[in-house]
């Protein structure tokens, strides 16, 4: 009973908190992503992606080394040498 009381003046106050939103009323409507979706594909069209992957895997590549050496030196440094 008492867990009760504590969790229904939890929730009151949390309603309380929230009282101004309530009339606030989202309403999202599937044609928004319809209209993304028709964007993202003209810009997919116009931007030959097939032609940059060896570029950005390329790039990302090259990162991921360089992040491999950076953690392999700071290891080594922090490694005590008997």
């Amino acid at each position: 009973m008492i867990i009760e009381l504590l969790f229904n003046l939890l929730f009151s106050v949390i309603n309380i908190l929230f009282l101004p939103f309530d009339a606030l009323n989202l309403v999202i409507s599937s044609d928004i992503f319809s209209t993304v979706i028709n964007y993202c594909s003209v810009a997919l069209y116009v931007f030959p992606i097939q032609n940059f992957i060896p570029i950005i895997a390329f790039v990302i590549g090259t990162m991921g080394f360089r992040i491999l050496i950076s953690v392999l030196k700071t290891l080594w440094d922090i490694l005590p040498l008997v």
